[in-house]
């Protein structure tokens, strides 16, 4: 109930455009849809057995920084809503590039279908998309 309103008090909850309704959850986390203002953000967690979303806006001065999971005035604000394009696979595997909002190869985008999802990597472990199999590792290379 603290975290709840620890986050209420930072942002508010946002009303998005039904085109980003189509979101679905499917892990724990806090990932930023793919708005030009890079404000909107929503909350996956299991709740009952299942997973649901929480909608949110950062303040018109800050941006949703995906890496740091919190409303930032110093992070940069790209739009990512094209990186997917409009042919991409309809199922598993989901096709991942390089974040270009990253610092470092921190973070990669993976398309489902044509919905791009930031995911951050852990803490010593980098993006590196010239592997077979890409994800995140200890040497990085997401050029």
């Amino acid at each position: 109930m603290e975290i709840i309103l620890l986050i209420s008090s930072l942002v508010t909850i946002a009303t998005v455009p039904t085109a980003l309704c189509q979101y679905e959850c499917t892990t724990a986390g806090m990932f930023r849809y793919p708005d030009p203002t890079c404000r909107a953000f929503y909350i996956c967690a299991l709740y009952n057995s299942r997973f649901v979303r929480s909608n949110y806006t950062c303040p018109i001065s800050k941006i949703f920084d995906q890496t740091t999971q919190q409303c930032s005035s110093t992070a940069s604000c790209e739009d990512i809503s094209t990186v997917c394009g409009s042919e991409t696979a309809a199922e598993p595997p989901w096709p991942t590039y390089p974040n270009p909002t990253a610092v470092n190869c921190s973070s990669y985008i993976t398309c489902y279908g044509t919905n791009p999802i930031v995911t951050s990597c852990p803490s010593g472990y980098y993006y590196n998309n010239k592997i077979n199999s890409p994800g995140c590792f200890t040497k990085p290379d997401c050029t």
